[in-house]
């Protein structure tokens, strides 16, 4: 039955895509264009790749047109998470040894196929690894002593820290990962501890040598308690988010200096985005 419901949907979006009229990727640039994209951008992208919602071209056509937008000046950054959507804890419970060069990315079609492509280079981290090209590649893909996948020394620090962007290019905004980098901004007041205990993980660096690395993931608590739609609506309604269609293809741009700055200042008012956040005596 589900199969049956999934293909009838999936017929419907090809027929309202034709109707809609079909893209490629001149016109995928000038749609980023519209809701703020630039040149020389630093963007971390959340990609989905689905033809019934009208792009004509291949995941690789997609990939490039990521790149000839923010031009070489700029960069491209992706997740490109070796396991799908069970979460990290659950692959670490594995003890899959993470491969920088030959662990395949879970995180779609174009992430892997971006994370083939020339002058791409993919960090050694074996929970949350980020491929990236442009100007800024070597930086995002540096290696980090801070065991903590979303703190100021990871990519996501290092985006707020050149003025970055966050895109999320016909994905739900569930799919932001920069929500954790928030969740460890205001970690001093959330209800539960963000992190659990870190652990040594081993890891296949791009030399082909074998290490240890030190790696926390997120609690099972603070899974619970997050209401991500709670700050999908605080960032449009303090007009943080720049969102754009192509046929029926989404696309949500936000800027990550906007974004830490809308929540410090409604976290200052005694706002969240999780549920039970009242501290002990308050």
């Amino acid at each position: 039955m589900r199969q049956r419901v999934d293909r009838a949907r999936g017929d419907v979006e090809a027929r309202v895509a034709k109707a809609l009229g079909h893209f490629g990727v001149p016109e995928v640039i000038d749609g980023l264009r519209r809701i703020g994209v630039r040149r020389d951008d630093t963007l971390m992208v959340h990609v989905g790749f689905d033809p019934r919602h009208g792009f004509s071209g291949t995941p690789m056509d997609l990939s490039k047109a990521l790149c000839d937008a923010v031009g070489p000046a700029g960069t491209i950054v992706m997740m490109t998470m070796p396991y799908p959507g069970e979460g990290s804890r659950a692959w670490l419970a594995t003890g899959e040894t993470f491969d920088a060069r030959r662990s395949v990315s879970r995180m779609g079609v174009v992430t892997e196929v971006f994370r083939r492509s020339p002058d791409v280079r993919r960090s050694v981290h074996p929970t949350h690894p980020v491929a990236a090209w442009g100007a800024l590649r070597d930086r995002f893909t540096a290696d980090t002593d801070d065991p903590a996948p979303f703190g100021p020394k990871s990519p996501f620090g290092t985006l707020v820290e050149v003025g970055g962007k966050v895109l999320l290019f016909d994905v739900p905004f569930r799919r932001m990962s920069f929500q954790h980098y928030l969740e460890h901004h205001i970690q001093h007041v959330l209800p539960v501890p963000l992190y659990r205990p870190p652990v040594e993980v081993e890891v296949i660096d791009h030399d082909r040598a074998r290490r240890l690395m030190r790696v926390r993931a997120l609690t099972d608590e603070i899974d619970r308690r997050r209401s991500t739609p709670t700050l999908e609506r605080a960032l449009r309604r303090d007009q943080v988010l720049r969102e754009g269609r192509l046929s029926l293809a989404t696309l949500t741009l936000a800027d990550t200096r906007a974004m830490v700055l809308s929540v410090d200042e409604r976290v200052a008012r005694g706002w969240r985005f999780h549920r039970g956040w009242e501290l002990p005596g308050r």
